[in-house]
């Protein structure tokens, strides 16, 4: 593993954006590094079949909705 020393900041250039959540990220990484290759991280992912279970959403609605969000966002 490399050292935390020799990893680049890539978050530095937003701390001045409250959307990004700076203050989190290294919460995050340290999340995945210690759950790393454990069950907890292949269980917090989304199934890759997630919307084959969504029966009141379509792909047209989906579409829809992914493009109002993207929208929304910026």
């Amino acid at each position: 593993m490399e050292d935390e020393d020799s990893i680049s900041d890539i978050d530095s250039n937003d701390l001045d954006d409250p959307s990004a959540l700076v203050e989190y990220a290294n919460d995050i990484y340290a999340y995945y590094r210690e759950t790393k290759g454990s069950s907890v991280q292949v269980s917090s992912c989304v199934s890759p079949n997630y919307t084959d279970r969504q029966f009141d959403i379509n792909d047209k609605m989906r579409a829809i909705l992914v493009d109002w969000l993207s929208k929304v966002y910026v």
